[in-house]
């Protein structure tokens, strides 16, 4: 049961909400159609999270229009995709499982994305590029968790299919 799912958990031991399905479960009878309006969601939200359509042109763009070298660009702006992808995975999948929920967490990705798309284009100084690529490896980091999602809402044999 539902119940029993959650019995490993320390720091809530009941479900979220009463809605809230487990792998493998039944909600309704129209569960198939159900599980196909949530996959289509859920793939929507990794296709938006995996375009990049600003990613291959960046070198250029900051040597040719924002005027960095890029040496500099290699010390001063790449670093902190990294930083910000390896400081907000754990906090973020934290927060997915036992605070938030997966849902906010995906859409604070998304949200992040957009902000650093903005930033990139619309950013003036050197701060802004490095908060534009701490957000995005913030945003790439909920993959994982966007990933735990579809594997919490589908039963396996349909978990198959989608992944």
């Amino acid at each position: 049961t539902a119940d029993q799912a959650h019995k490993g958990y320390p720091l809530f031991g009941q479900l979220p909400e009463p809605g809230w399905l487990m792998a493998g479960q039944v909600k309704a009878p129209g569960t198939r159609r159900w599980y196909a309006v949530v996959s289509v969601l859920v793939l929507t939200s990794v296709f938006l999270q995996s375009l990049k359509p600003s990613d291959p042109y960046l070198p250029h763009y900051f040597q040719q229009v924002r005027n960095i070298d890029p040496d500099d660009a290699s010390h001063y702006i790449w670093p902190y995709y990294t930083y910000g992808y390896a400081i907000s995975l754990l906090p973020l999948a934290f927060f997915a499982e036992y605070i938030l929920d997966y849902y906010h967490v995906v859409l604070a990705g998304l949200i992040a994305r957009v902000i650093s798309q903005t930033l990139l284009l619309y950013g003036s100084r050197l701060v802004d590029l490095q908060i534009c690529q701490v957000l995005f490896g913030m945003s790439s980091s909920t993959k994982i968790v966007t990933g735990a999602l579809i594997y919490s809402l589908t039963p396996s044999h349909i978990f198959r299919q989608i992944v």
